[in-house]
């Protein structure tokens, strides 16, 4: 096992972050069992407009992993990236794989895929037509656990 470092290029502004990946002699189905989050030559482009390009990143299952880069080069883009939320948006094209646990995203429905893919956002992001305490509450009662009166 080697640790190598990748330098990822953000073609929009030209900012450079690094990340520390693992790279492995195994096959694919291998990789994708011992990392909880592999990417194949994920790019997101905005209408023609590139957002990141070709990321390949491996992440250990059991790791904390840091996505650390300045404003513009394209971290929220790959973290939203994870749990389809650009599906929202009509001008994002997601081009790639992801796997997370090994299993393709493209097998989960959305609300299955976020409970295993969360997002803290940096600023608030509740539902514009429900209430506070409905947004509060609205994980729990997707999900069914909790308390039955709250």
């Amino acid at each position: 096992m080697t640790v190598e470092k990748l330098n990822i290029n953000d073609d929009i502004n030209s900012a450079e972050s690094d990340a520390l990946v693992e790279s492995e002699d195994n096959s694919d189905d291998q990789v994708k069992q011992k990392n909880s989050l592999v990417t194949n030559n994920l790019s997101v482009y905005f209408s023609k407009r590139p957002a990141i390009i070709d990321i390949s990143v491996k992440i250990k299952k059991n790791s904390v992993t840091a996505v650390i880069g300045p404003s513009g080069c394209g971290k929220s883009t790959f973290l939203r990236s994870l749990n389809m939320m650009h599906e929202m948006t009509p001008s994002a094209k997601v081009f790639g794989e992801i796997y997370i646990n090994g299993e393709s995203i493209m097998n989960f429905n959305m609300v299955d895929l976020r409970k295993k893919v969360g997002m803290v956002f940096q600023k608030p992001n509740p539902f514009p037509t429900m209430s506070i305490f409905d947004n509060v509450v609205a994980g729990f009662k997707l999900d069914g656990s909790g308390r039955k009166t709250i």
